[in-house]
């Protein structure tokens, strides 16, 4: 049994992922940015203040301001070396990376914009093959960027998104799923990731889906994954 004795508590580490009085975390992300074999903790708040911490040594890594403040990501995105941390501001993305040694500071490698009201970011490989799309939401369209950050393609959708996800599927083309914001609720979509066309959607959500919320999941562990999001009234589970 797991213990759950005040002492076991009092080991906790506390990392501070929001500055006071210029806006809350409005993402978080992990991976192992120092290669110990432990996912450190990435943080980036409203504002734009940007947080990355050594969890096994409470170390910070990194301390960013990046004008605003929307998604982050920790990936590969090169493939080479240790994993990069992706960053959506309010108008623009900027990737931060190390050098080949794990000392190594991390500094601001790649930029593009300006995308502006930009919400949602999303980083994964649609083609299945293996190389990393990037993709980010913004004034009604998605613009979808290699790993240079190179604009590729892009495509209106009239909606205003608050989630992105790759779709889970035996297929090696993954669909785009991203969720919509409604006048009371929202709808979920699978659309195309090179044309933006609509492979389906679902029914209005009981209430509105929150921001960074969309997952694939495979709650019984039999390899068959199922959609779960969160809207302001709770956590849901597709089937």
């Amino acid at each position: 049994m797991a213990s759950t004795s005040k002492s076991a508590w009092s080991r906790r580490k506390v990392l501070r992922c929001s500055t006071p009085g210029i806006g809350p975390t409005i993402d978080v992300a992990q991976g192992d940015l120092n290669g110990d074999g432990v996912k450190d903790l990435v943080a980036l708040t409203s504002a734009g203040y940007l947080h990355a911490y050594n969890v096994s040594s409470g170390q910070q890594l990194l301390d960013e301001w990046v004008s605003g403040g929307a998604a982050v990501e920790v990936a590969n995105i090169d493939g080479a070396g240790g994993p990069e941390i992706i960053v959506l501001g309010g108008r623009e993305v900027f990737v931060y990376a190390r050098g080949a040694s794990p000392t190594s500071p991390f500094v601001r490698t790649l930029q593009s914009g300006p995308y502006d009201f930009a919400s949602a970011l999303l980083v994964g490989d649609v083609d299945g093959d293996s190389a990393t799309d990037i993709f980010v939401a913004y004034s009604g369209h998605v613009q979808r960027l290699n790993s240079s950050l190179q604009p590729t393609t892009s495509f209106a959708v009239g909606q205003y998104i608050q989630s992105l996800a790759v779709e889970q599927s035996a297929f090696s083309r993954k669909n785009l799923v991203v969720a919509f914001q409604g006048a009371f609720g929202s709808t979920i979509h699978a659309l195309d990731p090179a044309s933006g066309d609509e492979v389906w959607r679902s029914p209005v959500t009981y209430g509105m889906v929150t921001p960074h919320s969309l997952y694939f999941v495979d709650p019984a562990g039999v390899g068959e994954s199922r959609l779960a999001y969160a809207t302001y009234y709770g956590i849901f589970l597709t089937r």
